[in-house]
C-alpha cells in the first residue's frame, strides 16, 4: 500500500503527464500503478478468502474488480492516466491504516503507543474522506465525461471495456461512500469527550 500510494502521489503531483487523450495515451506512472495494484489485489483476495474475519462480500467484489481493471489497463493500454489516481494515489490514504491494523492485532503495542495509534486513526479518516470521498467523485466525473465523448464520437476503445470501467467506477464510488459512513462513526467516537475521558481514567488506574 505504501509503495502504491507513494507512486501515485509522485506521478500525479510531481511528474508531468503530457497527455492529449486521457483514455488512450500511454502513461508510465499508470502502467506501474496497475502492475503494483494487480499484484497486491491478487495477494489480498487470497488472504481475504482464507481469513474468515476478512471474508466480506463487498471486499471480495472490490478485489476482483480491481484485479480485472488493472489487467485490462495493462493489456489494452486503456485509462493509464486515471490508473495513476484510482490505483495509485488513492492508496496513499491507506498508509496510516497499516499501523491501525497492526495495533488492532497487537493490542499491547497499541496500548503502549496509544497516542500514535489515535493519530493514525484520525489521519486515516481525514485522508480517506479527502481523497476517496471528495477528490474521487471529481475524477469519476472526469472519466465519465471522457468516456461519453469517445462513445459520442465513435472513438471508444471497446464498448464492452468502456461500460465495464464505467459500471465498476459507479460501484467502487458507492463503496467508498459506504465505508465513509463507518469511518465517520469511528472518528466521532474517537473525538468524543466521553472517549477521551475514559482513556484518562484508564491511565490513572
Amino acid at each position: 500500500m505504501t509503495i502504491m500510494g507513494l507512486n501515485g502521489i509522485y506521478h500525479w503531483f510531481f511528474v508531468p503527464m503530457d497527455v492529449n487523450d486521457r483514455l488512450n495515451d500511454v502513461v508510465a506512472g499508470g502502467v506501474l500503478a496497475a502492475k503494483l495494484n494487480f499484484a497486491f489485489q491478487v495477494y489480498d483476495i487470497v488472504v481475504s478468502s482464507a481469513v474468515k474475519e476478512l471474508r466480506k462480500i463487498e471486499m471480495l467484489i472490490h478485489h476482483l474488480l480491481a484485479i480485472f481493471l488493472a489487467y485490462f489497463i495493462l493489456q489494452l493500454q486503456y485509462s493509464h492516466y486515471y490508473s495513476v489516481f484510482f490505483l495509485g494515489l488513492t492508496e496513499f490514504s491507506s498508509i496510516p491504516l497499516c499501523f491501525v491494523s497492526l495495533f488492532k492485532y497487537f493490542r499491547k503495542t497499541g496500548n503502549k503507543y496509544h497516542r500514535f495509534n489515535s493519530f493514525c486513526r484520525i489521519l486515516f479518516a481525514v485522508l480517506f474522506l479527502l481523497i476517496r470521498c471528495v477528490y474521487w467523485p471529481f475524477m469519476s466525473i472526469s472519466y465519465f465525461i471522457d468516456a461519453y465523448n469517445t462513445i459520442k464520437d465513435g472513438t471508444f476503445h471497446k464498448m464492452g471495456i468502456t461500460l465495464f470501467f464505467s459500471f465498476s467506477n459507479v460501484f467502487l464510488t458507492l463503496l467508498q461512500l459506504y465505508w465513509a459512513t463507518f469511518i465517520l462513526k469511528q472518528l466521532k467516537k474517537l473525538l468524543s469527550p466521553e472517549q477521551n475521558s475514559g482513556k484518562r481514567k484508564a491511565k490513572l488506574k
